[in-house]
């Protein structure tokens, strides 16, 4: 592997992270080139090096070239991501023993990059995306990013995910040109096409903002970037204390009991994910929430990250917000698998106690002591 090219200060990182609150490492300009002849799954050291860099992976399936694919599906995987997409190192290793050829790598606000993918007449396209691309170069400006390029001849241009509006996946923006935004993806090097040929990367340049007349191009019209607040879902003195007992360090896996007694865990970035989803859903997405959000996360010294914290709440879960089922039952479950009994005595110091569900804490508490 070559050196490692530091992103530019201009530049800012995908604020992505492999682990909770970690702040991503530089992306190495040489990640997805081709390697030497080794016994490791071909893009399974290019897959780890973009997780590092605060991407989620999956494995593709181009068995299909007009339907590309995961060899996943989020409801099966630990992530519950679309696809299947992680950042956790062990389960892309995993990942990619079975399925070593393709990587992919979801794009919109998770992630931070949208691509801008131009087709080729020669790779038997229908459209001559790179010259309809290159009289909009020439018109409006350079296009001055890291760019791949695909086995047809396609190019594919790097972008950071704009911080205010939308790009969503769109096909034919001009003649030849499609975007990979917000519920898509893209095949990333050092993919095999099956039959031959390999994606492979053009420069070493750092993945710059796309410029103004891009954006205006790609901005999805409907979507102005507005924020606007919802109302808490719980007392907000109650999820501080909840905050306050719940751990978050570098080791931190938490973890609720369902009604079937069926486990569900959170762990790594994922399962902090999940809870900071939960916050922000039990607070509304309020300023007084992320208050509380901030102060969580800051309990986890060595992993915590300001900028990303706040990008999370006042982005990615504003752009991306919690879905149904997700919000403060989830965030109590937890706190009360960590202190049972909890939620029940909160609830009877604040005048909203249930004698059978503080008699249930109480036999928690019991068993708990017991069985220590």
């Amino acid at each position: 592997m070559g050196a490692t090219y530091k992103m530019p200060r201009s530049v800012r990182a995908p604020r992505g992270q492999d682990e909770v609150g970690n702040e991503p490492d530089d992306f190495r300009a040489d990640a997805g080139a081709t390697q030497a002849p080794t016994a490791r799954p071909h893009c399974l050291d290019a897959a780890q090096e973009y997780a590092r860099f605060g991407w989620t992976v999956f494995p593709g399936d181009l068995t299909d070239p007009k339907h590309k694919k995961s060899h996943k599906a989020g409801r099966f995987s630990r992530s519950g991501k679309r696809w299947g997409a992680t950042r956790d190192s062990k389960q892309i290793a995993r990942d990619f023993k079975k399925w070593p050829d393709v990587v992919c790598i979801p794009c919109g606000v998770d992630n931070n990059v949208f691509v801008l993918d131009a087709d080729t007449k020669a790779g038997g396209h229908e459209f001559d995306g790179i010259g309809n691309l290159q009289a909009l170069i020439d018109a409006n400006g350079p296009l001055d990013t890291r760019m791949a390029q695909s086995p047809s001849g396609s190019l594919h241009y790097y972008f950071e995910y704009p911080e205010h509006g939308s790009v969503r996946d769109k096909t034919n923006i001009v003649p030849g040109v499609d975007i990979r935004g917000e519920g898509g993806h893209v095949v990333a090097p050092p993919s095999l096409k099956p039959g031959g040929g390999e994606y492979k990367w053009l420069n070493r340049k750092g993945i710059a903002r796309a410029p103004q007349w891009l954006l205006d191009l790609v901005l999805d019209k409907e979507d102005d970037g507005a924020r606007s607040p919802g109302d808490p879902s719980a007392p907000l003195d109650k999820i501080a204390e909840a905050l306050d007992l719940l751990s978050n360090d570098a080791r931190s896996e938490w973890q609720i009991i369902l009604a079937d007694g069926v486990i569900k865990e959170y762990r790594g970035w994922d399962g902090w994910n999940s809870l900071a989803l939960a916050i922000f859903a039990a607070t509304g997405g309020s300023d007084a929430g992320f208050k509380l959000f901030d102060k969580w996360c800051r309990k986890n010294t060595t992993k915590y990250n300001e900028k990303y914290t706040h990008f999370s709440w006042y982005t990615r879960y504003v752009r991306n917000p919690p879905t149904k089922g997700i919000g403060a039952r989830t965030l109590f479950a937890v706190v009360d698998d960590e202190h049972p009994g909890w939620e029940a005595i909160w609830n009877e110091e604040h005048g909203e106690e249930d004698d059978d569900e503080l008699d249930a804490a109480f036999a928690r508490v019991r068993q708990t002591y017991e069985g220590a």
